[in-house]
């Protein structure tokens, strides 16, 4: 009897495997796949043909910060936030950590965070261009497993301080930091070496598309579009804009 039961046994057995073997090389293409479409981010190409000098004025207006709005309202549900989340004011940036402009808007931005406090909250999405910033993407999941740990602006903040060319910010660098903000660090650890938040930086590159981001860093004020490091009085003259409109 148990001679019997021996061969369909094994035959049985023999299907799961295949089948559990098979699940597991789907998911890991899928990972792949998606790390290779990482690895190869790219902002869309822009650009104009150039206009006749009767419409220069027209097109000086049309191309002035925050008068272009988002072709669809942009969301942030889950992503970092600092401030008033009520707050009427809110600009969500999309970022790259090894861009050097990215860097250079961060005391503008703070100013206006500061001034503005309740009224103004600020999120950060992920626009990783990994094909002229090699580090980008690790750096992006890295501050994503701090955000695990609810220390993600001062990961975010030790990250730009520390960030130069591309590849500035290698793994054992993403990692000291983690030492550097106090975070957990087999936890931190375990996060990042699993990639943990590969889909969710994707995710983020692929809305910023979306809602036409073409480079970093780019803002959107309450959906109005604001390209490039800008001037703390361009910043706080769109600001004033919205908070007169509520």
């Amino acid at each position: 009897m148990l001679k019997k039961l021996a061969v369909p046994l094994m035959l049985l057995l023999a299907v799961l495997v295949l089948v559990q073997g098979g699940f597991m090389i789907v998911t890991m293409n899928k990972l792949n796949n998606l790390e290779a479409t990482l690895a190869t981010n790219t902002a869309p190409a822009t650009g104009q043909a150039a206009g006749s000098t009767e419409t220069a004025d027209a097109e000086e207006a049309a191309d002035a910060p925050g008068a272009e709005v988002s072709p669809i309202p942009v969301t942030f549900e889950g992503s970092p936030l600092r401030g008033n989340p009520n707050a009427k004011v809110t600009i969500v940036e999309f970022t790259d950590f090894e861009c050097p402009f990215c860097k250079q808007a961060k005391p503008a931005i703070n100013e206006v965070f500061e001034k503005y406090k309740d009224q103004v909250k600020h999120v950060l999405r992920h626009y990783p261009i990994s094909a002229i910033h090699a580090g980008a993407v690790d750096a992006a999941m890295a501050s994503a497993c701090a955000n695990e740990q609810q220390k993600f602006w001062e990961y975010h903040d030790i990250a730009f301080e520390k960030a130069g060319d591309s590849g500035s910010l290698s793994k054992d660098v993403l990692k000291s930091i983690a030492t550097e903000v106090g975070l957990n660090r087999t936890t931190f650890d375990s996060c990042f070496d699993s990639r943990k938040y590969i889909q969710q930086v994707q995710k983020d590159f692929e809305d910023g598309n979306s809602y036409t981001v073409a480079g970093t860093p780019t803002f959107f004020i309450n959906n109005r579009i604001v390209v490039g490091s800008q001037p703390v009085e361009v910043l706080e003259k769109i600001i004033e804009e919205e908070l007169k409109k509520m």
